[in-house]
């Protein structure tokens, strides 16, 4: 989007210095432009440094997690394995029958279900 914006950009400065357009019929647009482009320039760099940002959870983090949702699944009640899930799954893309995608979050710290929802259990 950015690349193309500058490309129109330059293209009505090429044609403005070359004699073929006056600055009063397309002024505004090559603003607008220049505008979007510098929207377009501060949302590329603010995506950029979000995406470095992320802290990757460590091995033992990840084996722990995953014993904690094996013995959950395997030994928990339904409530206890609702519950769990709930905080594990943060998105479900349904792209048709044949392809759901779960993406999961590790929390930072380990997931305690409440006794009041599902009885007295810690996962993690």
């Amino acid at each position: 989007m950015a690349t193309r914006n500058s490309a129109a950009v330059e293209r009505y400065y090429s044609a403005f210095e070359n004699g073929r357009l006056s600055e009063s019929r397309f002024g505004s647009r090559v603003d607008a432009l220049e505008r979007r482009l510098i929207q377009l320039r501060a949302k590329l760099a603010e995506l950029r440094d979000s995406t470095t940002a992320v802290d990757v959870p460590t091995q033992e983090a990840v084996r722990s997690a995953e014993q904690a949702v094996r013995d959950a699944m395997l030994n928990g009640t339904p409530g206890q394995r609702k519950a769990l899930l709930k905080e594990l799954i943060v998105e479900v893309r349904v792209e048709s029958r044949d392809s759901i995608i779960p993406t999961f979050r590790l929390p930072a710290t380990s997931v305690r279900v409440t006794e009041a929802m599902v009885g007295l259990s810690t996962f993690g």
